[in-house]
């Protein structure tokens, strides 16, 4: 099962079913677990994908944190750094620095992905500001779980090191 990590930005409740819209701008569907609690907290489930919805298994829930890099506003598409847990001794200078790193690899990303032209953007000049802002976020979020897992793993794979050593990028 993929597991997802990230900031609930939103819980929904409608006849008793919950879900919640994560900071990937997805939403995941827990069926009849209440999710009020976690709204605006950084959490991490598994989930499956049935159709077009993603349905979460809800016994895999764990809260981890309040929110990381949410932003002030809801209609800003900019993050600002708020708090997290102290991971290993990390100093909260420690854990900005791999948000600045992150959110300046994505930054590279889209603006690699844009000058290929893969990603595809609205005609206005105004949504496509906030659609290069979007994705900027949601890969500065993913780069940061991303640092985290392989901090937690104590580094990365030897066999993905040397299967991308190996790889021919022609």
């Amino acid at each position: 099962m993929p597991l997802c990590k990230g900031n609930v930005v939103e819980v929904y409740e409608k006849n008793n079913i919950f879900s919640v819209k994560m900071d990937d701008d997805q939403r995941y569907g827990f069926y009849k677990t209440n999710m009020n609690h976690v709204k605006g907290k950084y959490i991490s489930f598994q989930w499956t994908q049935k159709g077009d919805f993603r349905n979460a298994n809800d016994k895999t829930i764990e809260v981890i944190s309040d929110a990381v890099g949410v932003s002030s506003s809801s209609n800003s598409n900019t993050a600002a750094f708020v708090s997290r847990p102290s991971a290993g001794g990390r100093s909260d200078t420690q854990t900005a620095i791999q948000h600045q790193a992150s959110r300046n690899a994505a930054i590279a990303f889209v603006g690699m992905c844009l000058q290929a032209g893969v990603v595809p953007l609205p005609t206005k000049v105004g949504d496509k500001l906030d659609a290069v802002a979007g994705l900027v976020d949601v890969f500065t979020a993913r780069y940061f779980t991303s640092t985290d897992e392989t901090v937690a793993a104590g580094g990365m794979d030897a066999d993905i090191v040397k299967a991308v050593e190996q790889e021919d990028f022609e």
